[in-house]
């Protein structure tokens, strides 16, 4: 085998390592087996940030090709650090402090950036368009959030559902406003955007994929990711995240940035949440 075919193959083995952890493992096996629910979650999330670490590292000098620039890169590797400390200091709200085993990502994050400071690796800087496309990510992210939050709020039972006394966004408090979004670019960003819109899309283009096509096809894997909110939660199942699928994707493919995405799925699901959880109806 020569190093091409050899590089191609681990590439695609450690895409493999990915779709198995989030379909198989995170998505369906607590389905069937709730007794693998304590462990499934935290296999998933330090398990994918570990792979996508080792993906990046394999792939350093041609992140391009998987909408990995500079800024898409300082975000994964501080990202993660950074929701522990959320975690210790209850951002936004108060919550159960997470596993000792969640630590593990701190060796990840250090590792990945001394490797980019150490050996150089090529990276795209990022330019005026880059911050164009963010900010219009951001901006695709809050609405999009804000209308999908009221079908996603119309599919709770309202017994098990205590809304804040708030009857608008501009009442809400700004920690809300702020660090829910933040954290949910922290959680669900980093552990999912990397793979479906960075990794997964780069090795499909090279294995001669038109992008129309890898576009379809990770917005169905995205989807078929979320397969525990079937039967549960019919908005979310058939609305909310085949349409957030196809959107993420848009807006990766066109700005050619995963920060576009990631900043647009912390928005979308932080503002989803706020419509969904913290407002009352007036």
């Amino acid at each position: 085998m020569d190093n091409s075919k050899y590089h191609t193959a681990v590439l695609w083995l450690l895409v493999a390592g990915l779709c198995v952890l989030r379909i198989p493992v995170f998505a369906i096996l607590p389905m069937y087996l709730p007794s693998t629910r304590e462990w499934a979650a935290p296999v998933f999330e330090i398990g994918t940030y570990f792979l996508t670490a080792l993906a990046i590292w394999w792939e350093r000098d041609r992140l391009r090709d998987f909408h990995i620039d500079r800024l898409a890169f300082a975000i994964i590797v501080v990202g993660k650090p950074l929701e522990l400390l959320f975690y210790r200091l209850s951002l936004p709200f108060e919550s159960p402090l997470r596993s000792p085993v969640y630590w593990l990502y701190i060796p990840i994050s250090l590792s990945l950036a001394s490797g980019f400071f150490i050996q150089r690796w090529k990276s795209q800087k990022s330019t005026r368009k880059n911050w164009i496309w963010l900010l219009a990510g951001i901006y695709v992210g809050v609405t999009l959030g804000v209308l999908l939050g009221f079908p996603l709020r119309s599919q709770l039972v309202p017994q098990r559902v205590t809304y804040l006394p708030f009857t608008s966004l501009f009442s809400l408090p700004l920690k809300l406003l702020i660090f829910l979004p933040f954290q949910q670019m922290l959680y669900a960003g980093i552990a999912e955007e990397p793979f479906f819109r960075g990794l997964l899309w780069g090795a499909l283009r090279k294995a001669g994929w038109k992008d129309w096509w890898v576009w379809l096809l990770q917005a169905g894997l995205f989807w078929l990711g979320h397969l525990y909110y079937f039967g549960k939660y019919p908005w979310s199942f058939w609305v909310i995240v085949p349409m957030s699928g196809l959107v993420l994707g848009w807006l990766a493919w066109r700005s050619r940035s995963i920060a576009t995405s990631m900043c647009a799925h912390g928005c979308l699901n932080g503002f989803g949440q706020i419509v969904a959880f913290y407002l009352r109806a007036s």
